[in-house]
């Protein structure tokens, strides 16, 4: 070894030290003596558990720790490790499902990781028909590389035949266990189960768990686990499933709802062991509880499961069980589900003659119709339920009202949706419902933002929340805080929405609501942008939202990025790019009633001097424009602001001051803030009035929106206001106008070069060139 050494470096591997004689393990001593003289390594490899059973191993350790040598213990590699072993493997990046699967089975131990992912690949479980990675795989509990079976298989021959038997039945249990449960199902003594357990502890297949008392021993290794379950044959696996179940039951008779899911899980591997009706009534119970942690695949798959017993389940458990199953489908944005099992539900009641389940199937159908936002249906379902009920004035009125003022609200029935939510708080009163009454009055509070009576939206809202909204489903609450949100936001209330933000965010991620998660986002984007306009760190708060992947919003979202790519591009500089983004936006059909992508598009072209263009669209839209002395709604109420400024911009005075009435009725709603055009109803009032030339007026909204602007505050809109109102002076001409117009175009100049803004400083330069007759 030393005269090899000497020609090259060398080193040596020996493995598995833990089945060396006692010759090896010494002459393995002698040379760690000897070997730091020489260009040499020796690496020794040992399994940890099996120092009881080789003497000459312990003493060799210890003869090593004396020298100087001492054992580096190896753990598993890290999930990230996984990903690079996977993505080595696979030459592509592995989608993180798969990683996740591989790493639980593994335990991160690189021999395991390669063949659980070649046993996948053989299985044909990783690629689908198109060579892409399957989002569905799944390992089965006996569904082990050979392999590695016959190597956990060697480790495991140490057992005697009852210590396989009790670990087996801790196999059945789960991956933790608890001593006790195991007891009972093991039918071992307990000394005897004692003995067993630290033995297997100490060979390394079993670790003390971190999950609690109840669960204080896990397997070391997931396929160890499988392997031991490989053993057993399925009439008795059945039959220890079944004693699981019954152990769990007995042993925690105050908590079985929380441990509905465990018990399910075992009654369905029990076979004819299990009870049916006992199975069909935990499935019920372990979806309840999966969807109250928002577990809503898990829940699909218990309802599904409950369904799929045949002759076991009565018709009304089979309308509750679908009616569940819907709200699972909600969570999973499988719209055209929800709606067929509330319907089959809705049918079921209805043949049973069950007056309240019947009435309550008709609100959740009405209100899922609603979120779909398929809202004509949901106005015919709503009037369907309300022709069952007659003349009853109850409980149940009230909630099929609500959503029905909605839907109402959103086809543009203001009138009847208001009559519907008058008539449902007036029974709500009746019956001193606080928790009916905070329902009413968040659906009042959609109504309202809907049409932009910004005022009244968020003193519902508000008191909503003072009344219980938190004690509503899930959905309802995002729904809510969703529109409360946005309300503030339109209020210039920002420190208020952000706390909204703050608690709705959390809410939406477990629910799975993206579009809610993607505005929580954009609306910090937004504040922190106002406080210290930074464009690169706005552009990467907006592309930090997530896009939505909610059937219903998806489409929403995607026009309204285009309105914010827009403004981003428009705010740069880069108006040819900001132009594409309003004509996307101009022509996405989501936006086609509220108009605002539109509006987007006519003043970009005015900005860019398209007159004729521009023009051509106003034209188009004339008579779609807000009306005087009628509700509005919101996205009509941006598209008017967008109007006025373009027009003055064009130089078309006479035809923003037509418009000036309705402004006055804007600033009359409340908004401060017209989000997402970033745009103050101050500034845009200040325009109009300067364009009808109402000068004193004009200088009372650009002071009133100054004041809004620094106390929000918001730098660029304290800068676009300077412009307008500059532009105001010039065109007024009074003595001292110019200087005036001097030094706000001077401030707004220095505030557009710190951010960055080419084409504003181009048109700052211009208007400075007025005031002095260049």
């Amino acid at each position: 070894m030393g005269q090899a050494a000497r020609i090259r470096p060398c080193v040596y591997l020996l493995e598995d030290l833990h089945w060396a004689d006692e010759s090896t393990l010494a002459l393995l001593t002698y040379l760690a003596s000897r070997v730091a003289q020489l260009p040499a390594v020796i690496i020794g490899t040992y399994r940890s558990g099996y120092s009881d059973t080789n003497p000459a191993l312990v003493r060799t350790l210890e003869e090593l720790i004396r020298i100087g040598v001492r054992p580096q213990k190896l753990s598993g590699l890290s999930k990230s490790a996984v990903a690079q072993m996977l993505h080595g493997l696979t030459e592509h990046k592995p989608p993180a499902s798969l990683v996740s699967l591989i790493f639980e089975e593994s335990q991160g131990y690189p021999f395991f990781v390669e063949e659980v992912y070649r046993h996948l690949i053989e299985e044909g479980k990783v690629f689908d028909e198109a060579g892409q990675f399957r989002k569905d795989i799944q390992i089965e509990e006996i569904d082990i590389p050979d392999n590695v079976r016959l190597i956990i298989s060697r480790r495991l021959e140490r057992l005697d035949e009852n210590e396989r038997r009790a670990l087996a039945a801790a196999a059945v249990i789960g991956r933790s266990f608890s001593f006790q449960l195991l007891t009972e199902v093991s039918q071992t003594d307990g000394e005897e189960l004692f003995t067993a357990i630290e033995k297997v502890q100490r060979m390394g297949i079993i670790d003390p768990s971190s999950e609690g008392p109840e669960t204080p021993f896990t397997f070391a290794h997931e396929l160890v686990r499988q392997t031991l379950l490989a053993g057993i044959s399925v009439p008795r696996k059945q039959q220890l499933h079944a004693a699981v179940a019954a152990a769990i039951e007995s042993r925690y008779p105050s908590f079985f709802n929380e441990r509905a899911g465990e018990i399910a899980d075992h009654l369905l591997k029990a076979g004819s062991f299990a009870e049916s009706r006992k199975v069909v009534r935990y499935l019920f119970l372990a979806g309840k509880s999966a969807l109250e942690a928002a577990a809503f695949e898990e829940a699909r798959r218990s309802f599904r499961s409950a369904l799929s017993c045949q002759g076991v389940v009565e018709l009304k458990e089979k309308a509750d069980l679908l009616a569940s199953l819907a709200m699972a489908e909600r969570g999973l944005d499988q719209w055209d589900a929800v709606l067929a099992n509330l319907r089959e539900a809705l049918e079921i009641y209805t043949n049973l003659g069950d007056r309240e389940m019947v009435v309550g199937s008709f609100a959740r159908l009405t209100a899922a119709l609603v979120s779909a936002r398929r809202f004509q249906e949901a106005i015919e379902t709503g009037h369907r339920g309300l022709a069952y009920l007659q003349e009853d004035v109850s409980a149940l009125r009230v909630r099929l009202l609500a959503p029905l003022a909605e839907a109402l609200a959103a086809v543009g029935a203001y009138a009847p949706a208001q009559e519907a939510l008058r008539e449902a708080l007036k029974i709500a009163s009746q019956l001193s419902d606080s928790k009916l009454e905070a329902r009413l009055l968040g659906a009042r509070s959609t109504v309202n933002f809907h049409y932009f009576r910004l005022k009244e939206a968020a003193a519902d809202g508000l008191r909503s929340e003072q009344q219980g909204a938190s004690e509503t489903s899930p959905w309802r609450r995002d729904a809510q805080l969703r529109v409360l949100l946005q309300t503030l936001m339109y209020l210039g209330r920002m420190e208020e929405a952000l706390r909204i933000a703050d608690e709705l965010e959390p809410l939406a991620r477990k629910i799975g609501q993206s579009y809610e998660v993607a505005l929580c986002e954009g609306v910090r984007a937004w504040a922190e942008f106002a406080k210290a306009p930074d464009l690169a760190k706005f552009e990467i708060g907006l592309k930090k939202m997530p896009k939505s992947d909610q059937t219903a919003w998806a489409a929403y979202w995607e026009a309204l990025s285009e309105v914010l790519l827009s403004l981003l591009d428009f705010l740069r500089g880069d108006w040819t790019s900001a132009l594409l983004h309003a004509q996307a936006a101009s022509r996405h059909p989501v936006l086609a009633s509220s108009r605002y992508g539109v509006g987007t598009l006519f003043r970009q072209m005015a900005y860019a001097g398209d007159r004729d263009a521009a023009l051509a669209i106003l034209e188009e839209e004339r008579t779609r424009l807000p009306q005087s002395g009628q509700l509005n709604s919101r996205g009509w109420s941006l598209m008017l602001a967008l109007v006025i400024e373009g027009l003055v911009m064009l130089g078309e005075r006479s035809r923003a001051e037509e418009l000036y009435p309705l402004v006055r009725e804007l600033v009359d709603t409340g908004a401060v803030v017209l989000w997402p055009i970033s745009r103050f109803t101050q500034t845009v009032a200040g325009i109009a009035a300067a364009a009808a030339r109402q000068w004193d007026t004009a200088e009372e909204h650009f002071q009133s929106a100054m004041q809004q602007a620094e106390s929000l505050p918001h730098l660029l809109e304290q800068a676009e206001i300077r412009r307008f109102h500059a532009m105001m002076l010039i065109d007024r001409a009074a003595p001292d106008d110019r200087e005036k117009a001097q030094t706000l175009l001077g401030e707004a100049l220095e505030t557009y070069t710190q951010i960055g803004m080419p084409r504003h400083i181009e048109m700052t330069q211009t208007l400075l060139g007025q005031t002095t007759g260049g």
